[in-house]
């Protein structure tokens, strides 16, 4: 179980993979493509410093990663366009940035979500937040 004093730990550039593991997920990072991406449809609202790829899968389930800042807009256009891409497939999309992560995803009627959480000063409610995600199902 996580506490505000373990997510102080989570520093450096892998700290979003770091805490998804802590959280028990099948942690297997695959950088993508974003030009492949776009030739095939899914748009990737990110150039530049920001880099995205994918953390975890499993059946019927991916989580993103993007390291970089990402308006709640860039969220949006991406987890939007990646669903009308994979209608099956439900996702989320983890950001970091300066020891602060955002964890994003769609409602069923396409409506952003966002947990945001500073993990030098991680409040009540982000801590608790963060352990109601914890995986454990053993697929």
């Amino acid at each position: 179980m996580l506490t505000a004093a373990s997510l102080r730990a989570y520093t450096g550039e892998s700290c979003a993979l770091d805490l998804l593991r802590e959280l028990g997920y099948p942690v297997c990072p695959v950088d993508t493509d974003a030009a492949e991406w776009r030739n095939g449809g899914v748009t990737i609202p990110w150039d530049g410093e920001s880099r995205l790829g994918l953390a975890v899968r499993l059946p019927h389930f991916d989580l993103f990663h993007l390291t970089g800042s990402a308006l709640k807009e860039s969220a949006s256009t991406f987890l939007r366009g990646y669903q009308d891409y994979n209608t099956l497939i439900k996702s989320v999309l983890i950001t970091e940035h300066d020891n602060h992560i955002s964890i994003f995803d769609l409602t069923a009627d396409r409506q952003l979500r966002q947990v945001a959480v500073d993990l030098r000063n991680p409040t009540e409610h982000g801590v608790d937040r963060l352990n109601l995600l914890a995986w454990a199902c053993d697929q």
